[in-house]
């Protein structure tokens, strides 16, 4: 999760945010519903999303947004079901290297009443990684100001797929960093799932 606003309130609301997707209670967890076993479940992507409009919009009361990939994935069988609302599109690097990215965008979490978020589904194999990140990857500028978009971010991704784990991560870092010369123009942030299999 992304909050964009200014100061305070964007810590505020975090903090805010933060409470209402913790773990330490779950039975007051927006992303979580009580299943019939007495456990929890993951709510769908797309219903957890509308959620958080409607708590921002009506409890928070902020003049601020929420931007967001959010991601469920099943461990046995690799299905992952996400939504993206103003986040940039996830990725998914397969075994072999290549790169698809998922979704077709939506609207931020938090502007407008009328928004719907749709759910995306893929499947992980063996091997395979899902890669979400912040707007401050993709964002990313060169000193000619030209933004590193997904082409390149995908380019990077092939480059280090030989990695796993934290080295994978260090050495995209790495080149991102080596792309933006200068400061990045946004925050960077990101997630990464290697998949296993069973």
């Amino acid at each position: 999760i992304d909050v964009s606003g200014h100061g305070i309130t964007s810590a505020l609301m975090t903090a805010r945010l933060a409470g209402y997707l913790s773990g330490s209670s779950p039975d007051q967890n927006l992303a979580l519903v009580q299943a019939d076993t007495g456990g929890f479940d993951a709510l769908a992507p797309e219903i957890l999303a509308e959620r958080l409009n409607r708590v921002i919009l009506n409890d928070m009361q902020v003049e601020s947004y929420v931007t967001l990939a959010y991601a469920d994935l099943n461990l046995e069988t690799g299905d992952v079901s996400l939504v993206q609302a103003g986040h940039p599109y996830p990725a998914i690097q397969r075994s072999g290297g290549m790169i698809e990215y998922l979704g077709r965008g939506g609207l931020p979490v938090g502007l407008f009443d009328f928004a719907t978020y749709e759910r995306v589904e893929a499947r992980l194999a063996p091997g395979d990684r899902l890669f979400l990140m912040s707007d401050g990857v993709t964002e990313a500028e060169n000193t000619g100001g030209l933004p590193l978009g997904e082409d390149g971010l995908a380019d990077i991704m092939k480059r280090c797929a030989d990695l796993r784990g934290p080295a994978y991560v260090e050495a995209l870092l790495w080149h991102l960093s080596g792309y933006a010369t200068d400061e990045f123009v946004d925050d960077v942030s990101a997630a990464l799932v290697e998949f296993r299999g069973p």
